[in-house]
């Protein structure tokens, strides 16, 4: 799958392709490549999220694992790589989030490879398993986190962008 996304502003942050999965998995792998274009300062802090992977595709019920990148004020051409997990489990059972900021940088008018890896934790237990490589380079090695809390739903939703 080949995407071309114009990470500009605001205004153009809900564009993304998704997919739902098969609702037996616990283990997930993507390798993508991405490519920002020039663009003009923002105004303001511009986040994006460039993998997403859920229970479900409602942000509100359930866990979400996500890796991001950042354009901050006065840094136009650079790009800040972040990942971090949530959950908000209206099923009953736990709560809670992490996150892992500026892992790396990106600039803009180059092509990366990025891939993720995700192992979900057992349910409880914080045991999973989440990996981040930028151009072959591991920039992210967890393996004792929690991704989904204690929540036994597995992963049924992606998207990217």
């Amino acid at each position: 799958m080949e995407i071309h996304y114009n990470f500009t502003g605001p205004g153009d942050l809900n564009r993304y392709p998704s997919k739902t999965l098969a609702t037996s998995h616990t283990n997930f792998f993507l390798r993508a490549y991405v490519y920002f274009s020039e663009a003009s300062p923002p105004a303001t802090l511009v986040g994006k999220k460039l993998f997403w992977v859920a229970n479900s595709n409602d942000p509100n019920d359930g866990w979400q694992v996500l890796l991001s990148c950042l354009q901050k004020i006065g840094e136009p051409n650079t790009l800040y790589i972040s990942c971090g997990a949530q959950t908000t489990n209206q099923n009953g059972g736990g709560s809670g989030s992490w996150a892992a900021n500026d892992l790396s940088t990106m600039v803009r008018d180059t092509w990366y490879s990025l891939e993720i890896e995700l192992q979900l934790n057992t349910p409880g237990v914080s045991n999973g398993v989440y990996r981040v490589w930028l151009n072959d380079a591991q920039i992210y090695n967890s393996s004792n986190r929690d991704l989904r809390w204690d929540d036994t739903r597995a992963m049924q939703y992606f998207r990217v962008g």
